[in-house]
């Protein structure tokens, strides 16, 4: 997982979850990277820079699979009622 340049330039950047299976992927306000986890039951967040962090979901919430920003700033996963403020 990592940033792609206009140019073409890809970083490639280890999560830090292994065998997490990162799915869905959108561009948060903070201007990190938000995926979700889906082996791991995790939404993780990367900076352009490489820094990660990730968060848990409750037990029971489901796999996570698509994620996306909402127009007030706060980064959702529809399998879930989870919300992240970026």
């Amino acid at each position: 997982m990592g940033p792609v340049t206009t140019s073409g330039e890809f970083s490639e950047f280890s999560v830090p979850t292994p065998l997490s299976a990162p799915f869905g992927i959108t561009s948060g306000p903070d201007g990190a990277l938000w995926f979700t986890e889906q082996n791991a039951a995790k939404i993780g967040r990367v900076t352009t820079s490489g820094v990660f962090t990730e968060f848990s979901l409750p037990r029971g919430y489901g796999v996570p699979h698509a994620i996306t920003t909402g127009p007030d700033g706060a980064v959702c996963t529809p399998t879930t009622s989870a919300r992240f403020d970026a």
